[in-house]
């Protein structure tokens, strides 16, 4: 997930990408939480 979200932020400050690259960024992070309340959940 954490490279993910490297790269994604990496195609976000390049100026010769498409804009898709901001949602892509955040749509990982938003997983990222996801999984982090599953986590959360399951662990005792």
């Amino acid at each position: 997930m954490f490279l993910a979200k490297a790269l994604a932020e990496d195609a976000a400050y390049t100026k010769d990408t498409d804009r898709h690259a901001w949602a892509a960024h955040y749509l990982t992070a938003m997983s990222k939480a996801v999984i982090d309340d599953v986590v959360q959940v399951l662990t005792p």
